[in-house]
């Protein structure tokens, strides 16, 4: 009797599967099905609403915090399941793991019983939570059935998972594709943001207020870019000549030592190597922070820093007598007319 209700309960919600959203951007599951899971619906609350502290766009990661993490049979915490909130319910697939290997068979990755724990990306804040949840059915247990889930409170006493504008309409909303174009931004935890105009074949910028560890992710990772971090500076490039798709979203993830305030020393290349002309953007005044409009190489609004003859901003390369950029005066003959013919004779 229980397996036919465990099979009716699959036939009734295996269509509901096709709703949920697997590859999130920040929740990534790596492991493969095993033919076993528990179903977790993200359900309206009791009155017909929507789950409150959640915004369209986050991002909802299922852990065991003790589940098979490999095929050698390690436990520890596992994500292993993964979905986007869109605003109406959302189904998320966990994956059982499983042990064969008393039969000679492998060690399946995936839950391994206990209660599900549940993360949230909060898709303003840029941030991972831990969070608990209430149900209306079920009680969050990996049990190969399914619990509904109708509210959600973030662990860390602050966030309340809704966005915050900066009051009103002028704020900036956290969100790539509402930065003025051709902009960086860096949230304090790492995530650099970018709106482009162009294709982006190269990056490089300085990080100020923190230092870097490494960086990973984003779409420069999905373009196939190298991107070498260390110290305070990012550089990114491709060795196929791939570039950056123009558009908006999450450039890079840096892990930092310390809260980023912002980035300098912006330099972004085209396929072509030509420079672009990008600035940091902070978020402030809806894109008005700089009254001028005026930025220098650096992305400083009024800065003096300036671009040399080959482009390097802040370079030292200078224009000789010659009109030649970073020529040292070597078209001149020896009479110093530049590009003149002539020569010193055998007498000197």
């Amino acid at each position: 009797m229980n397996s036919s209700k465990h099979t009716l309960f699959k036939l009734i919600l295996f269509p509901i599967l096709f709703c949920a959203t697997i590859f999130a951007q920040h929740f990534n599951v790596e492991i493969a099905e095993t033919g076993e899971s528990t179903l977790f619906n993200f359900n309206l609350d009791s009155d017909g609403n929507p789950i409150t502290n959640l915004e369209v766009g986050d991002e909802i990661g299922l852990f065991d915090a003790d589940g098979y993490v490999d095929d050698t049979g390690t436990l520890g915490e596992i994500l292993i399941g993964a979905g986007v909130w869109t605003g109406e319910q959302l189904a998320v697939t966990a994956i059982a793991g499983n042990d064969l290997s008393d039969f000679g068979g492998p060690i399946l990755p995936g839950y391994n019983g206990g209660t599900m724990l549940l993360k949230v990306w909060d898709s303003c804040d840029q941030a991972e939570y831990e969070a608990t949840y209430t149900t209306s059915f079920g009680s969050g247990s990996f049990n190969g059935l399914f619990t509904n889930i109708d509210s959600i409170t973030f662990n860390d006493g602050n966030s309340d998972g809704v966005c915050d504008d900066g009051g009103g309409d002028e704020g900036w909303d956290g969100e790539a594709c509402t930065m003025p174009e051709n902009t960086l931004n860096i949230s304090s935890d790492g995530v650099v943001l970018y709106n482009s105009n162009v294709d982006m074949a190269g990056f490089q910028f300085n990080v100020e207020g923190a230092t870097i560890n490494s960086a990973s992710g984003g779409d420069a990772a999905a373009a196939g870019f190298t991107v070498s971090a260390g110290g305070t500076i990012v550089l990114g490039f491709s060795f196929s000549g791939a570039t950056i798709a123009a558009g908006c979203g999450n450039l890079t993830n840096l892990d930092l030592v310390g809260d980023a305030t912002s980035l300098t020393g912006i330099t972004i290349s085209d396929s072509g190597a030509n420079n672009i002309d990008f600035s940091y953007y902070d978020g402030s005044d809806d894109g008005d922070d700089c009254v001028s409009g005026i930025y220098d190489c650096t992305g400083v609004c009024d800065g003096d820093a300036v671009e040399d003859c080959a482009g390097v901003c802040e370079g030292s390369a200078v224009i000789d007598d010659c009109g030649v950029c970073d020529g040292g005066n070597a078209d001149q003959d020896c009479a110093g007319v530049c590009f003149g013919s002539a020569v010193v004779d055998d007498c000197g």
